[in-house]
């Protein structure tokens, strides 16, 4: 089941990005293209909750967690502007410290 799930989730990715690309050389309706960005965005948002119960420490899964849910909640309701930031922000921050210190937030 579990790969099944992520068979899936791959193939989903991949038409997401082949639409993404193929939205740069063919002109997509507004919709289409909102409904692409949603789709993407709700996808980062469940891999990035997948990403917090894998991890022990409760700082890189509090992180993870507020950042999937920000992810998931960034196109479908009205987010300021200004917290563009905080997405980037959080959708690095714990894969930094990961790889800063992989002993300390494992």
């Amino acid at each position: 089941m579990r790969k099944v799930v992520y068979v899936a989730f791959i193939l989903v990715c991949a038409l997401i990005l082949i639409g993404k690309i193929l939205n740069w050389f063919i002109d997509f309706t507004p919709a289409f293209s909102n409904g692409l960005n949603i789709a993407m965005f709700t996808l980062l948002g469940f891999y990035w909750l997948y990403w917090s119960w894998s991890y022990n420490h409760k700082i890189i899964k509090a992180l993870f967690l507020v950042g999937g849910i920000y992810l998931l909640l960034h196109k479908w309701i009205a987010i300021p502007d200004f917290l563009s930031g905080v997405l980037v922000v959080l959708a690095f921050t714990p894969w930094v410290l990961v790889k800063v210190s992989p002993r300390k937030y494992s």
